[in-house]
């Protein structure tokens, strides 16, 4: 059975309803593959918009997501991101089963009612969460999506490789993400920056020094300092524009 999307203007709310009636937004459906779903659409007379995504039964790259706006800002997922391989910051996922359109719907209406503050929650949120892993990183667990349970630890370079790649992430967003301009943000990235540079030299030596010392480096030293490799542009991108690079030259 169908399950809608709807709003109701005079209450200001997102609601889940039937499919009949002048409210509904959106109708969940079960068809298989890639669904030209209707594309972004607005909350009537906001300024809140929504694009919803499917892709059932399509193995590994299957999906159920939507991703929003609100004053033509994108509304960012900090909710697992940390430990989920699969999690983007412009996406919330649920598990791509047409049984979980509720929950995603329901993601939705969380959403929209706590817009006004959602973003800056959740930045909060996200950079302390990286800040705390950054002091433990051999604790981090990690999993494929956020539905499915974590692995066990994951230890170094894998772990501080993984770390990089969402700091990474952040640094590509922080325009949009209006990170520079909240003084606490400033003063938690700081902070990021402090303890990952660091980590980061010390594990690209390593890694180097035991690809030199071996005859031939076995496939995983290469995709790691391959990873960092591609990534060190963007670290010192960010680094030079906040005056920082000397972290560059941290524990060297």
């Amino acid at each position: 059975m169908s399950i809608a999307l709807c709003y109701d203007k005079t209450k200001d709310k997102l609601y889940i309803g039937s499919e009949i009636g002048n409210n509904v937004l959106f109708v969940s459906h079960e068809e298989k593959g890639y669904n030209h779903n209707r594309p972004q659409f607005p909350v009537p007379e906001t300024n809140f918009s929504i694009k919803i995504e499917s892709n059932f039964k399509y193995g590994n790259r299957a999906y159920l997501r939507a991703s929003m706006w609100y004053n033509n800002i994108p509304l960012f997922n900090f909710q697992n991101w940390l430990n989920c391989l699969n999690c983007k910051l412009l996406y919330f996922k649920v598990e791509p089963t047409p049984e979980h359109w509720e929950e995603l719907f329901t993601k939705i209406i969380e959403i929209y009612k706590y817009r006004d503050s959602w973003n800056y929650n959740s930045i909060f949120n996200g950079l302390n969460a990286l800040n705390d892993a950054l002091s433990h990183p051999e604790e981090i667990t990690v999993c494929n999506s956020p539905w499915l349970n974590p692995q066990t630890p994951w230890k170094e370079p894998l772990s501080i490789l993984h770390l990089t790649r969402k700091f990474c992430e952040l640094l590509d967003n922080l325009e949009t993400l209006k990170l520079n301009e909240v003084n606490l943000f400033k003063e938690i990235l700081n902070s990021i920056c402090i303890k990952i540079m660091p980590l980061i030299i010390t594990t690209y030596k390593h890694l180097i020094q035991k690809q030199q010392n071996e005859e031939e480096a076995s496939h995983n030293i290469t995709t790691y300092i391959s990873g960092f490799d591609e990534k060190f542009d963007t670290l010192c991108s960010y680094l030079k524009h906040t005056n920082q690079l000397r972290l560059f030259f941290t524990n060297l």
